[in-house]
């Protein structure tokens, strides 16, 4: 074997008795940076396996964000159904007792409009008896008294009405 080296644009060649020696040398360093290589290659292709692990995991937490973000519009939506329905449902209340109050005063009103036919019966009976007997002596004595009085006026008014028509 040869050793070759370069040395300012002159070649010198040397015959070495030392070179199986550095060959032997060079062939364990290249099986030791070969195994060194293989050392990095594992731990990239490690590295590599990770961050796709950890690109999954994110896109999967990506996923179950958005999926536990729709769930939330979901309950968001049942909640203001809900909402809505119980607003209805106080406004039916209200509907039924209104009714209530008006079944209240139908029911007054019924038991007055009764009770006012029963005193109009009862003054048309008080009509008809003081009828039946005519009037009592003091209604005789002031209806005769009304009656004086009519005469007078009107034969006052007469009287005016001549003085008017010579005059």
């Amino acid at each position: 074997h040869t050793y070759t080296s370069i040395n300012n644009d002159r070649t010198t060649v040397m015959a070495c008795s030392a070179v199986p020696d550095r060959v032997d040398e060079l062939t364990l360093q290249n099986q030791a940076l070969r195994s060194q290589v293989r050392v990095a290659d594992n731990e990239l292709a490690a590295a590599r396996r990770e961050q796709a692990r950890l690109r999954k995991a994110a896109a999967e937490e990506a996923s179950d964000l958005g999926r536990i973000e729709r769930q939330a519009a979901k309950y968001r939506k049942q909640n203001a159904a809900m909402r809505a329905q119980l607003d209805e449902s106080s406004s039916i209340d209200e509907m039924r007792a209104l009714g209530s109050e008006v079944m209240q005063l139908q029911q007054r009103l019924e038991a007055q409009t009764l009770e006012n036919e029963t005193l109009q019966r009862l003054l048309d009976r008080q009509r008809e008896g003081v009828a039946a007997q005519g009037p009592s002596e003091a209604q005789r004595g002031e209806m005769s008294r009304l009656g004086r009085l009519v005469r007078e006026l009107q034969r006052q008014l007469r009287e005016e009405g001549k003085a008017t028509v010579r005059g």
